[in-house]
């Protein structure tokens, strides 16, 4: 028996992964092709582009793979925007989705948990991928508002703190997770984050933020994750992710030179 099923090959999380978790990758449009009972873990990487537009009310895609389940284990990955803009979100702490994306992860959550007993559901902060940089993400964003449009523009306040993880991580966790029986809910992140500021200073330095217009908000909004759950199922060292984090975010400088 194979031991994993990974739905979202096409996604930049699912092309990372296929380099190191091994398993089958499928597109979300393949899994009538399936025989899940071939897996052992069901890892849902990624959902219809349509969630991030809209709220969905009724999540066939998902319901047809619930329909093909039993003994798996469902892994889904979930996202940090389903918390308010705060420091130190934990798991327990009540949610405040802050788009239609976060809305719809929500709502999957409590339907994959309520339907199957198996689900571990995996919360990630701004995931970053040094080997495949995606325009999508926070760096990428920020990547193509400087070199494309000439600009850098925020919607909020430089003083904000983001929450980061690399793809290195996020591949370290699924490997040591593969072969423990856990379910429930996890926060994946560094747990401590970096002002936008400084992430701005790191990758365009102070000469060349001069050289183009600048425009940020008053409002200052911050979130960081509390990882202090995960950390003691994999037995982590106190900010392990966090200098991981920084060394991969150092690396990424290649992209804004």
């Amino acid at each position: 028996m194979l031991s994993n099923l990974i739905i979202g090959k096409n996604s930049f999380i699912g092309k990372s992964l296929k380099k190191n978790i091994k398993g089958l990758y499928i597109s979300y449009k393949d899994i009538n092709d399936v025989n899940f009972k071939n897996f052992t873990n069901i890892i849902l990487l990624s959902s219809p582009k349509k969630y991030k537009k809209k709220k969905i009310k009724d999540f066939l895609f998902e319901k047809k793979i619930l329909k093909n389940i039993s003994f798996q284990r469902l892994i889904f990955f979930s996202t940090s925007k389903i918390y308010p803009n705060k420091i130190n979100c934990s798991e327990n702490m009540k949610s405040n989705p802050q788009n239609f994306y976060a809305e719809n992860k929500l709502e999957l959550e409590k339907l994959f948990i309520k339907e199957h007993d198996k689900t571990l559901i995996l919360r990630f902060s701004n995931i970053f991928d040094v080997d495949s940089f995606n325009k999508n993400t926070f760096l990428g964003l920020m990547h193509s508002n400087f070199f494309e449009k000439k600009i850098i523009n925020f919607d909020i306040n430089l003083t904000s703190i983001r929450d980061f993880i690399s793809m290195k991580n996020v591949k370290e966790v699924l490997m040591s997770i593969q072969e423990k029986p856990i379910k429930g809910i996890y926060n994946i992140g560094s747990q401590k984050g970096y002002t936008i500021k400084e992430i701005i200073k790191f990758y365009f330095g102070r000469n060349a933020i001069k050289s183009v217009p600048f425009y940020d908000k008053k409002i200052v909004k911050s979130q960081t994750l509390s990882i202090n759950k995960i950390k003691t199922i994999l037995r982590l060292k106190e900010s392990e992710f966090h200098i991981e984090t920084k060394k991969q975010l150092l690396k990424c400088k290649k992209y804004f030179s």
